[in-house]
């Protein structure tokens, strides 16, 4: 199954970014939460940055609002997933500018923006 970086994870059950750890785990997909103030969410370890990860990838989902992203975006780039998704409200014209592109493929499905 495929590698989700979940940015932006959480500890608490209530938070879509922890629901999302969850649902990957639930349909077999391995989920590694990037947050740099936790060391486990739902057992699994966390990762302060993505280029901290040593596994490939596959999808990068981000639970951080735009003024929090910063240089996540080229942290992004770098690690070249196959995707990328911003959800509700979390993406800025100028940010996700950026990755498009980079990857030159767009998916912009109601308030969920994937970059693939």
């Amino acid at each position: 199954m495929e590698t989700s970086a979940v940015i932006g994870a959480s500890p608490k059950p209530d938070r879509y970014s922890n629901k999302a750890i969850r649902m990957l785990t639930e349909y077999g997909h391995t989920p590694i939460p990037v947050a740099p103030n936790h060391e486990t969410i739902e057992g699994l370890p966390v990762y302060p940055s993505l280029d901290l990860i040593p596994e490939k990838i596959d999808t990068v989902t981000i639970y951080l609002g735009p003024a929090r992203q910063g240089s996540i975006v080229n942290d992004i780039i770098a690690i070249a997933p196959k995707r990328v998704i911003f959800n509700p409200d979390m993406h800025s014209a100028g940010h996700w500018h950026n990755i498009f592109n980079t990857f030159k493929h767009l998916q912009n499905s109601m308030s969920i923006l994937l970059i693939f």
